[in-house]
């Protein structure tokens, strides 16, 4: 995803976090069905609907509503920072557990950078608070996606 070096009006910026919340969710949807490991769908389902719950605040947010995440005061998770050179996989039927969570934090990494971008180029405009909310809470799933790839399968499987 190239990333402009822009902020978008407040309409603009929703409509693009809410197509990549949308293509998130359906990420996250293709990876819990072919999950097999109890432990990774859990995790893939609850990270896909905290997604579901931020897509519906954006897109609620384009209707003047004020839009709210999690607790913002929750502990920020640490992120185990896996290698981010791994060769992208699809995946199918064949799938390993570890090809599902490796797919999700490809997944999820990939909004990490949006919305740090995103809260760069916005810097001292409105919607910069949204993004680094945004940004957190998109860290913070990484991190938990990444802890449970490496309590299961260690860093370099």
């Amino acid at each position: 995803m190239e990333m402009q070096e822009i902020c978008y009006t407040r309409e603009g910026a929703l409509r693009k976090a809410i197509e990549l919340m949308q293509k998130s969710i359906e990420s996250y949807l293709k990876a819990y069905k072919l999950s097999h490991d109890p432990q990774t769908r859990e995790l893939i389902k609850q990270v896909a609907l905290e997604e579901i719950d931020h897509k519906c605040a954006l897109e609620k947010a384009l209707f003047g509503e004020t839009f709210s995440f999690h607790d913002d005061t929750a502990k920020d998770e640490v992120i185990v920072k896996l290698p981010h050179h791994r060769e992208e996989k699809t995946l199918d039927e064949n799938s390993t557990p570890a090809d599902v969570l490796l797919y999700a934090i490809t997944d999820k990494k990939r909004s990490v950078v949006f919305y740090a971008t995103m809260a760069f180029n916005c810097a001292d405009a409105p919607m910069e608070h949204l993004f680094k909310k945004l940004l957190k809470e998109e860290t913070n799933h990484l991190a938990r996606l990444e802890k449970l790839y490496e309590s299961n399968y260690g860093r370099h499987s």
